[in-house]
């Protein structure tokens, strides 16, 4: 977990915004960063990536988008647009619970 949690939400805050445009222009392409950005986010917030252990769900959910994310453009734009959704609903969940006193 690092040192300085104003430091980690600005770096995400900044890849986050940087991606908006390109979740809605290029989906497929913005798919894989968004998975990377919210596992770097899962893992450096304490989260085992392992679905076995997860019991709130959060790690199911980012499992499942990252499934469609390792299939590149095989997927399915439907999927890949639910997805993109899973991701930012983590995203801010985790933004959120790093705010959190």
């Amino acid at each position: 977990m690092s040192a300085e949690p104003g430091l980690d939400r600005h770096e995400w805050s900044t890849e986050f915004a940087q991606l908006e445009e390109d979740m809605r222009d290029d989906p497929f392409n913005a798919l894989p960063v968004l998975t990377e950005l919210v596992q770097r986010m899962l893992v450096e917030r304490g989260y085992g990536l392992d679905p076995a252990l997860d019991d709130g769900g959060i790690v199911h959910e980012f499992v499942d988008a990252k499934a469609i994310s390792e299939q590149g453009e095989q997927a399915e734009p439907g999927d890949v647009a639910l997805a993109l959704e899973k991701l930012v609903e983590i995203y801010r969940f985790v933004d959120d619970e790093r705010r959190a006193p």
